[in-house]
């Protein structure tokens, strides 16, 4: 599975005209998605152990980002610190095939890197709220 990160976005909640606006794009993203694996074995259960897949949890980290809106790194700082929730939807070439993901998202870590010499970059950790959507094509951003 390839992560193509030029097609990671980040979208912002719908304004009056209920159309969602990319605030964000990234040249370099990782997804972790993982699941609460629970045991449920007993006594009766012999030795082995049995399990049991509980709920999953998903996250994403975009570095490299770059700013859709006044070209600085601290509009998502400024979600970060509002609490307010985006959107996330990227892209991933599967066995010739496109398949969109996308799901609600809440800024979890900022950070920014400015060494003395070369360029200043960021990164943020989003950590998703309520299901990662997988769809087979490109499809709009979610909706409320």
């Amino acid at each position: 599975m390839r992560l193509k990160g030029r097609d990671v976005r980040i979208y912002v909640a719908p304004g009056s005209g209920g159309q969602y606006t990319p605030i964000a794009l990234s040249k370099e993203c990782s997804i972790d998605v993982s699941c609460d694996i629970k045991e449920i074995s007993s006594i009766a259960s012999g030795r082995g152990k049995k399990f049991k897949a509980g709920r999953y949890s998903w996250s994403v980290l975009c570095s490299a980002l770059i700013d859709d809106t006044d070209g600085t790194s601290l509009s998502l700082l400024r979600y970060l610190m509002s609490g307010k929730r985006l959107i996330f939807s990227t892209s991933i070439a599967e066995a010739s095939k496109e398949r969109r993901l996308n799901g609600y998202v809440y800024v979890a870590n900022w950070k920014e890197n400015a060494p003395l010499s070369g360029m200043a970059n960021y990164s943020v950790t989003l950590t998703g709220s309520d299901a990662l959507n997988v769809f087979g094509e490109d499809v709009p951003p979610l909706v409320e």
